[in-house]
């Protein structure tokens, strides 16, 4: 008996009084179906009948092509399709399988499956997508929906990181079909893209080849990871004997051609050979076996699982055939979900959509949204949205894109059953095929369309004035919009029974909990960030990885990173021991840490401390202990800071600490003597004579003095890095085993070619211990080679050249363009640290000219030349004011380089400058202050 909406509260309220025996949780849904009346019963028994015609039409296509083929294949020793398939997968384990009914009514020839079987199944207690192709249907050729279908499954496949095993037997494309077949972007080509694509993301793909695999088939084990082949069944080749002889003249047969013993032996093609269809099917078990479950990361389900409280098989009478007719979506529900319990959000409001928590199998879902990153179950029975004047002033266009929108931007798993009707903008906003949901099935009475039937006929009809044409319009539209219309041509995965949607709905979210988001990262703030786990974003750019990370590392350095910075620097899998030591440590328990510890005057911490102070006082080093206590599991105590500890930075930072120095210390040790040179001429490389009023002189004194400071520093970085152990890596306090090892440059180092050569250049395992120490020595490298090489084409070609040229015309004309190349050389090289400094958020120039380089450069410079040396008081008052000034204010060149064909000089150094440093210089100080206030 149903009852109208208005008097279900009090029924609902008369039902709990009444039923005494059962104690109903808060949030069980009671039911209020009587499965009595004359209504349910027939909508019950039209519905049998609907499913009664799907099991008949399912169990001939599950026959393939029909008795003949099959007994075709099984007299030349072949398992059947089915056969192959049942023995691959684990005994007694559910196989999902997708679009039963593909093609279904579509083709002239009867395709059943469209020539295929694929779905996702369990072998060797691993799900996996299993796609078989249909030999008994036209030998397994592809027609568009046989590509359509099998592009379907890779991309399930792909969605939830499910290995795919192929079963191979096709003759290829179906030649009658080839322009809906080849040369589109979704046609043929793509499953051969998806799977060079699947596997080098890592999901495994697995082939066993059973008889023919020809043209375009023959990519799929030649792409597959590993392959299996069947002796004296399976042939691999582009082309056949007879194309072959018609192309070349060369008589072979198809075994010599392509069979799996040449394969095996001499092509190295396929990885096994088998004796017959089981051995395969065993071997290929085998392989998917030894996979292993790397890379799961499913959310498990509750332990315990309860069943709906009422029968599925009621749903067959609640639902009923004709979607006109309305029923509680609630009814449904209650049959569907675990307990048939089912936490309402908004119940009185927004009547006609139901929404709320509940679970399946004990994997949770919500009708809701995304924010708790829980999946989305849409049950669908929706007529569109409202039309109307009313429903147009009141923003139904506003209202409903807003739902589109929140539907398309989910981030979790979505699943859609239509149960019911689904059209026009209903369809978008309950996840249809558009908006990408995992899984979309349809019961067998369900109805999907632009517009109902009637309404769709009778517009058309009015357009075309032609009222004869309603009744044929509106009986050609009910046959396009019913269930078994698109799951021939694949618009949903499969017609399921509403008795099996409980089961089917629950293996969906399990797949789903394999890969619970689409991996999208949140724009909403820094807080969200990747968790080492597979590919990061440090792997692609070397701007925001290597380099961001690297000044990460500097500043934390022994204090743990997050593990995607310190894995973006390595490119190395690290020890246990290292990744928890990242864990334990970190920004925010330092931070807490250096706030409760002591007073500043005790080494503590202050917020008026610059960050190099604060790394380096005395809280710092006793969280560094803590956290050494905390990894070997041992207790920890604060030990009493020294007598006289204050937070000033120390002199020199202790093997712990790291090797890094503020830029105020670094340039109190490398740029002293730059400080107390006087002079008025502008910086170079090389001496020079000429009309330039700033020719560069490296004659004057000081040079000496850097050169000794420079070799002072250098050595004590060795010596304190000597000390550092060598079971860390450098980040955590670990030697730099590559630091001090580069070789002091040959009598030739002047040569132009020696800047380029590849013993001078930094290695890879440089790159890797210390990028930023690499980085700068190649850009001195790359500095020198920009002199050396100007100054031998100066003096090896160009002056000889012009000795033997008497024409003055023809001299000034060479001397012009030897001082444009020289101008050119300065702006590329300038141009390029202005790069670096953008991209990698460190001023090249800088680390170099203050870290003195040990290689290329000048004889004058006795093997420490760099970009910017020798520079004079008045070029760098400006530069080395203050900790953290810019080290040139303006890129616009290098200066101007003489034309004289006598001048040594070949570049210019940098402007002075410009007046606006202090202020550039305090702003930039101020940022540090605040970056560390909100650290």
């Amino acid at each position: 008996m149903f009852f109208k909406a208005g008097t279900r509260k009090a029924l609902q309220k008369v039902c709990l009084q009444k039923c005494s025996e059962r104690l109903y949780h808060p949030t069980v849904l009671p039911s209020l179906i009587s499965t009595t009346s004359p209504e349910f019963i027939s909508k019950k028994e039209a519905m049998d009948d609907l499913i009664e015609e799907l099991d008949a039409k399912t169990a001939k296509a599950r026959l393939g092509g029909g008795a003949t083929a099959q007994e075709r294949m099984r007299s030349r020793g072949k398992l059947l399709p089915r056969e192959r398939l049942a023995l691959l997968l684990d005994p007694h384990t559910p196989f999902l399988e997708l679009s039963s009914l593909a093609a279904e009514d579509v083709y002239s020839d009867y395709i059943p499956g469209a020539g295929l079987i694929t779905g996702i199944g369990r072998v060797s207690g691993r799900e996996c997508m299993v796609i078989v192709n249909d030999a008994t249907v036209k030998g397994g050729s592809y027609y568009p929906l046989t590509v359509k279908k099998q592009l379907r499954a890779q991309e399930i496949a792909r969605e939830h990181g499910l290995p795919c095993v192929y079963i191979v037997e096709s003759g290829g494309a179906a030649l009658p079909h080839q322009a809906n077949v080849f040369p589109d972007r979704e046609h043929f080509g793509r499953i051969f893209y998806n799977m060079a694509q699947m596997s080098a993301l890592g999901i495994p793909q697995i082939s066993s080849i059973h008889g023919i695999s020809v043209a375009g088939g023959a990519y799929v084990p030649a792409l597959a990871d590993e392959n299996v082949i069947v002796q004296n069944q399976g042939r691999i080749f582009l082309a056949g004997p007879p194309l072959v002889k018609a192309a070349t003249g060369e008589e072979i047969d198809d075994e010599s051609l392509g069979g799996g013993r040449m394969h095996s032996t001499e092509s190295g093609v396929t990885d096994a050979l088998a004796r017959d269809d089981n051995e395969a099917i065993i071997r290929v078990r085998g392989i998917v076996g030894d996979l292993g479950q790397a890379g799961y990361r499913g959310v498990l389900p509750e332990d315990k699982v309860e069943g709906p409280v009422y029968s599925a098989e009621e749903l067959h009478g609640i639902v009923g055939t004709d979607v006109r007719q309305p029923f509680d979506m609630r009814d449904v529900i209650s049959r569907v979900v675990d307990g048939s319990r089912f936490r309402e959000f908004k119940k009185d409001y927004g009547s006609s959509i139901v929404t709320g928590f509940a679970h399946i199998h004990g994997y949770p879902f919500i009708l809701l949204c995304s924010q708790r990153q829980i999946p989305l179950l849409f049950m669908v029975n929706v007529a569109g949205y409202m039309v109307g004047s009313k429903a147009e002033k009141g923003g139904i266009a506003k209202d409903g894109a807003k739902m589109v929108r929140a539907v398309a931007c989910a981030d979790v798993p979505k699943l859609t059953v239509i149960v019911g009707g689904s059209f026009g903008a209903g369809n978008y906003g309950m996840a249809g095929r558009a908006y990408s949901p995992r899984f979309l099935w349809m019961w067998p009475n369900a109805k999907i369309s632009v517009m109902g039937s009637g309404q769709l006929s009778q517009v058309m009809t009015s357009v075309s004035k032609d009222p004869s044409q309603h009744a044929t319009l509106k009986s050609e539209i009910e046959h396009q919009s019913t269930a078994l219309y698109s799951t021939a041509r694949l618009w949903d995965d499969g017609i399921i029974k509403p008795t099996d949607t409980r089961d089917v709905v629950g293996l969906g979210l399990a797949l789903a909990s394999r890969r619970p988001s689409s991996g999208n990262q949140s724009r909403t703030g820094r807080s969200t960030t990747w968790d080492g786990n597979g590919m990061g974003f440090g792997w692609a750019s070397l701007s925001f990885g290597t380099f961001i990370c690297l000044q990460c590392a500097g500043l934390h350095r022994g204090f743990g990173v997050h593990i995607s910075f310190v894995r973006s620097i390595s490119m190395d899998t690290w020890q246990d021991e290292q990744v928890k030591r990242m864990q334990l440590g970190g920004n925010a328990p330092f931070r807490d840490f250096l706030r409760s510890y002591t007073p500043i005057e005790q080494g503590g911490y202050s917020d008026t401390l610059s960050p190099y102070d604060t790394y380096h006082s005395w809280a710092a080093t006793q969280y560094r202990e803590k956290l050494d206590a905390m990894l070997s599991g041992k207790d920890w105590s604060p030990s009493p800071p020294p007598e006289g500890t204050a937070a000033n930075t120390p002199e020199r930072p202790s093997s712990a600490q790291g090797l890094r120095k503020s830029r105020a210390t670094s340039r109190a040790m490398a740029g002293s003597a730059l400080r107390s040179s006087s002079g008025a001429s502008s910086p170079a490389s090389i001496r020079g004579t000429g009309s330039n009023a700033g020719t560069p002189d490296l004659s004057r004194s000081g040079t000496s003095d850097l050169k000794t400071e420079n070799e002072n520093y250098f050595a004590s970085l060795g010596q304190l890095n000597a000390n550092r152990p060598l079971d860390l890596h450098p980040s955590q306090g670990g030697r730099y085993t590559g630091f001090g090892s580069t070789p002091a440059p040959s009598a030739g180092s002047s040569n132009a070619s020696y800047g380029l050569s590849s013993r001078a250049a930094p290695s890879l395992q440089e790159l890797q211990q210390n990028p930023l120490g690499a980085l700068s020595k190649g850009w001195s490298l790359f500095s020198s080679a920009v002199v050396g090489a100007s100054k031998t084409i100066n003096e090896t070609v160009i002056q000889p050249g012009m000795e033997r040229v008497t024409d003055p015309e023809f001299q000034g004309n060479v001397k012009g363009i030897l001082g444009e190349a020289q101008k050119r050389a300065g702006q590329a090289a300038s141009g390029a640290n202005d790069w670096g400094r953008k991209q990698f958020g460190v001023d090249v120039g800088e680390r170099v000219g203050t870290l003195v380089g040990g290689v290329g450069g000048n004889p004058r410079n006795q093997g420490y030349g760099h970009v910017g040396s020798g520079y004079g008081e008045e070029e760098t008052s400006g530069l080395y004011h203050d900790d953290d000034a810019e080290y040139w204010g303006r890129h616009d060149g290098w200066g101007s380089a003489t034309s004289d064909p006598n001048s040594a000089s070949v570049l210019a150094g940098p402007p002075s400058a410009t007046s606006d440093a202090p202020a550039k210089s305090q702003a930039k100080k101020s940022d540090w202050d605040d970056e560390w206030k909100d650290f």
